[in-house]
């Protein structure tokens, strides 16, 4: 081989790799070669670190790992509104000062009806007891162990205990939206290959320059349209592999301890017997091959403007990051079906298809202070009622001296229920003795 071929095919090879390092920057850094599912994908997965760092980012855990070792106080209130005042506005005033390392808390509220005020209320936590005074109730305390809460409420008279919890507790919302480096690869590492397999890069369609509002322009539509069929071959796949995949379901276990540590889909032996049942009721499902999910993330030049689920002849849902900080979930189009409101579970789907609009936010103002914003929007027909709850929160050294369970006379609700059976049978003894 001469000279002139050698330097012919080191030209070659050298020209080879810089493209192909050329290509590999393009592919990794910009849009550019990738196909419409992988970008879908890739959008997808930043809105999901988004969402996920607004409800809890380093700042935000930080900030709780210090307070939990901390005394604080908060300063908050609850309004609820209608906009042609179809109801008198409410507002509720919260002033809590609580020692996280004594675990108690004390609250004290002012409830104001319209004009009025309604009616002012104490409640004491500690030692897992709650105390309760309100004039509406009672002049002195009544108090409940903070377990059993159930059986409780039943002997008390309340029939239907199903959305009642066991127990009442303090969700820890940064640590139940957060999760390792490790947690997340190794689920988006075992099911996004699933989702990919059953939906098809034919699924997927862009479009450029869609209108998303008179304010926002040069959007670009990822969609992804999904049929009955293929969303239920992927929940039997998802759902086979989430059955032999303990990494994910301890996971899920201790996520759903934070919410309710008493809860039975907290036990993985139990969640694995749920789950086979979920798979036995897709694979027995009649299909129609029809679509039914349409995912829409709409992007401008730099990031993810929102994303839409339209769930066909239902409703649809968008989720936003607004301001940096804020998230957005709205609702419309919704169906409109009518439910038994005698029954809970009726009520709640009514209430929760009058929900129209949520928006959250929690900012750490500095090391020792936050805040949290919640508005809750509801159309009732042709009302519109807008429930707000806000608060101011701060660590602090000096709070004042906290009132605990073993300073106050109380009545237990336990031994209240007792003397009024007691009385029950008491009386019905006298009426057997005069008859």
């Amino acid at each position: 081989m001469n000279k002139r071929s050698k330097k012919s095919i080191c030209i070659w090879v050298c020209a080879i790799f810089i493209i192909t390092v050329i290509c590999g920057v393009l592919y990794a850094h910009t849009d550019f070669l990738k196909t419409k599912e992988q970008l879908f994908w890739k959008y997808m997965l930043l809105e999901k670190d988004e969402i996920a760092n607004t409800l809890s980012n380093e700042e935000i855990q930080k900030y709780n790992a210090k307070l939990n070792k901390s005394a604080y106080i908060k300063e908050g209130n609850i309004s609820v509104k209608s906009r042609f005042n179809s109801i008198n506005p409410i507002t509720i005033h919260i002033s809590e000062r609580g020692n996280n390392t004594e675990k108690c808390k004390n609250i004290f509220t002012n409830f104001n009806y319209g004009d009025n005020n309604a009616t002012d209320a104490t409640i004491i936590e500690d030692d897992n007891y709650f105390l309760i005074k309100s004039d509406l109730i009672s002049a002195e305390y009544i108090g409940f162990r903070n377990e059993n809460l159930r059986e409780l409420c039943r002997m008390l008279g309340v029939t239907n205990t199903d959305y009642i919890p066991n127990k009442i507790k303090a969700v820890d919302y940064a640590a139940l939206f957060s999760a390792s480096d490790g947690e997340k690869n190794h689920i988006l590492g075992k099911y996004v290959p699933i989702c990919r397999k059953f939906v098809n890069n034919k699924d997927y369609t862009k479009r450029v320059d869609v209108k998303l509002n008179s304010e926002k322009c040069n959007i670009t539509a990822y969609e992804v349209k999904v049929s009955d069929a293929q969303l239920n071959n992927l929940a039997i796949n998802i759902l086979k592999e989430l059955y032999e995949d303990n990494e994910t379901l301890q996971f899920i276990s201790r996520k759903i301890k934070i919410l309710d540590d008493e809860s039975p889909y907290s036990d993985i032996s139990f969640l694995k017997h749920k789950i086979n049942e979920l798979v036995q009721y897709f694979e027995n499902m009649e299909i129609k091959n029809e679509n039914i999910l349409s995912i829409i993330i709409y992007k401008n030049e730099k990031n993810v403007e929102k994303v839409e689920f339209v769930i066909e002849n239902d409703r649809t849902i968008s989720v936003e990051i607004e301001d940096g900080n804020k998230l957005k979930i709205a609702q419309y189009d919704v169906e409109h079906k009518s439910f038994n409101l005698n029954t809970s579970n009726g009520f709640f789907m009514a209430m929760l298809n009058s929900i129209s609009e949520i928006t959250y936010s929690k900012s750490v103002l500095d090391e020792d202070t936050s805040t949290v914003d919640v508005n809750v929007v509801c159309n009732i027909g042709l009302e519109t009622v807008a429930i707000n709850y806000n608060y101011i929160q701060q660590i602090k050294d000096n709070i004042g001296k906290l009132i605990h369970k073993n300073e106050i006379d109380y009545t237990d609700l336990k031994e209240l229920d007792m003397l009024c059976e007691t009385f029950e049978t008491f009386g019905d003894g006298l009426s057997l003795f005069q008859k």
